[in-house]
């Protein structure tokens, strides 16, 4: 039986850029393509009918770049929602704009208790964000959960024997930094359970709500300063 036959498009045209069987192949594909283009590259499964099945995407910040990791909150709609119009909180939606500012090809994900790495267009439902009164088993297994995901978005670990050699991860990873733009507690637990090669950046470590807010106020509006200045 023939291996499935798998397509790279590029997130934009959905031009198809090239066909490749195997998953395998199509991811280690993808990720030479978008360092090599500067593009985000899609991974399409063609099932039978030519019908499609989108497998994930490939963008060139997962290796020469940054990830922007926010914190959810306890303050949420009631109704269901995409996840990026989900929380309410003053601080999460001036995080939310902040990763919009921080690297023109950055993907922003929200770190969630329950539900681990969101991506903005998730749907979601009310639930618990936050850790307390977990165990420290939990705390543990969750935040190994959020890091091998987030290995996983980087098409770095795809649970396979030989899958991180194959990609050459580590050299990968190193040319990654990721931002964390969530509280102190949820930060240090995904700290010890990265590899060492990954690159974190805590912009607004020790800071207390009120702090994290005017930190936040400040570097939006000094981005929004570079951007005028440095037009993209």
């Amino acid at each position: 039986m023939a291996s499935p036959t798998h397509s790279l498009v590029t997130w934009r045209s959905r031009e198809p850029v090239t066909m490749v069987r195997g998953k395998r192949v199509a991811f280690i594909r993808a990720r030479e393509e978008a360092e090599h283009s500067g593009n985000s590259i899609e991974v399409w499964h063609l099932e039978r009918g030519m019908r499609r099945k989108k497998l994930g995407v490939v963008h060139p910040s997962w290796t020469l770049g940054r990830i922007v990791l926010i914190g959810c909150s306890r303050m949420q709609r009631q109704d269901r929602t995409k996840a990026a119009d989900f929380y309410t909180s003053p601080l999460f939606k001036k995080q939310l704009e902040l990763s919009k500012h921080l690297h023109a090809s950055a993907e922003a994900l929200i770190v969630s208790p329950e539900y681990g790495l969101v991506s903005m267009g998730k749907p979601m439902r009310p639930h618990e964000a936050s850790l307390v009164g977990k165990s420290a088993e939990s705390k543990k297994d969750w935040a190994d959960w959020v890091i091998d995901d987030l290995l996983d978005r980087m098409a770095c670990r795809f649970h396979k024997p030989g899958w991180e050699e194959e990609l050459e991860s580590k050299g990968a990873i190193r040319s990654l930094e990721v931002v964390l733009l969530l509280g102190s507690y949820q930060a240090k637990l995904l700290r010890a359970a990265a590899p060492e090669e990954l690159t974190f950046s805590e912009p607004m470590a020790g800071l207390r709500i009120g702090e994290r807010l005017r930190w936040l106020n400040r570097a939006i509006t000094n981005a929004k300063r570079t951007r005028r200045t440095h037009p993209a």
